[in-house]
């Protein structure tokens, strides 16, 4: 079956590298006589090169965000988003622990779905207006070779008000309306019904699931993910990146992940700020998973007020940091980028803050 998605995915770069060397080599005979001659060297490049899929251009599928891996989980991710984006109005919800890409994931699907249109992320209830703008700017498009649209992204929906719950609830796609919801949960729906903080009803909304996989179950794409993230933090800071022994990534393998790609990009920030752009090698690596716990939290039987918490925290981890983000971050398990989201969802002002 992997093998079928493979040729299926890359049917169109299969073809077209096989028809440039047809012409090339001057020979007569049909296409599909030439690939039938060449079929074992097609499938042996499939099967044999794990780094395939991110080699080959990305003209015409993914075209603006890349999920990174050449491994068979993500080539499995890659081949769910391409033929998801044929169906443009299917309600769509990814499910994958905490730190696997969910929002990269829908981007992804968004871009090659409606190439010129808009990803709007619903934080909370107070963008419900302008949510209901946007969808009426789109009855105004009716022209249907457009390829703009709009997709609605609801990141972890079963921790979503109630109030954004009931919205999306009554939110269908009308007739030729370019538009998409697309949904994300780290955890099953049908826990989070019974646990009482999603609504049933919604779980019938979201006809097709795509699984994102964990860290754990695609070792072979660390190294690339590594490199990558280390690419991203040198960008931001304006120097080279920093580069890896082998012996690093060796470490780094025998890690189970279990914050996935936050985790990773968090010990890549980590060792950015601890070695610059030193070569890292294994000694360079502090020991995985080891975390300070603070103080041990105990709920109380009243219960307690969770958005306040979350807020609390994201306050005083700032306090601790001098305002610093990137530190701020690693005080509370999460990147750089995910502080920011919960800063904007709560409203949180970042003046004086620093990046990092």
């Amino acid at each position: 079956m992997l093998l079928h998605e493979l040729m299926t995915l890359y049917r169109n770069e299969i073809i077209a590298a096989c028809e440039t060397e047809l012409r090339a080599s001057n020979r007569t005979g049909s296409l599909a006589h030439y690939i039938s001659q060449h079929f074992d060297s097609i499938v042996k490049v499939l099967e044999q090169d794990s780094g395939f899929a991110s080699a080959l251009p990305s003209e015409g599928f993914l075209p603006t965000i890349e999920l990174l891996g050449g491994g068979v989980a993500m080539v499995r991710v890659r081949l769910g988003i391409d033929q998801l984006s044929r169906r443009s109005r299917t309600p769509v919800m990814f499910i994958g622990e905490f730190g696997t890409g969910k929002r990269h994931a829908a981007r992804a699907l968004h871009a090659c779905t409606y190439p010129d249109g808009e990803f709007f992320e619903l934080l909370s209830a107070s963008r419900l207006d302008e949510l209901e703008r946007r969808i009426n700017a789109l009855r105004t498009c009716t022209s249907p070779e457009s390829t703009a649209g709009l997709s609605v992204y609801i990141h972890e929906l079963t921790e979503a008000p109630a109030v954004v719950q009931l919205a999306l609830s009554q939110l269908l796609p009308e007739q030729g309306l370019r538009f998409r919801v697309i949904a994300s949960s780290s955890r099953p729906l049908a826990q989070a019904v019974r646990e009482g903080v999603l609504r049933s009803d919604l779980v019938f909304r979201f006809p097709i699931t795509l699984e994102l996989p964990p860290l754990r179950d695609r070792k072979e794409d660390i190294a690339m993910l590594a490199r990558h993230f280390a690419g991203l933090v040198a960008k931001r800071q304006g120097v080279a990146p920093m580069t890896f022994e082998p012996s690093a990534f060796e470490r780094m393998d025998e890690h189970d992940w279990p914050g996935n790609l936050t985790e990773l990009l968090s010990l890549i920030e980590r060792l950015w700020e601890d070695y610059g752009v030193a070569r890292i090698g294994r000694e360079e690596i502090p020991e995985l998973g080891e975390r300070q716990s603070g103080a041990v939290f105990h709920l109380p039987r009243t219960g307690i007020d969770f958005a306040q918490l979350e807020r609390e925290l994201l306050t005083q981890a700032l306090t601790i940091a001098e305002s610093n983000q990137t530190r701020a971050a690693s005080l509370l398990g999460l990147t750089r980028d995910q502080l920011r989201y919960r800063l904007a969802k709560f409203d949180i002002a970042l003046r004086g803050a620093r990046s990092g």
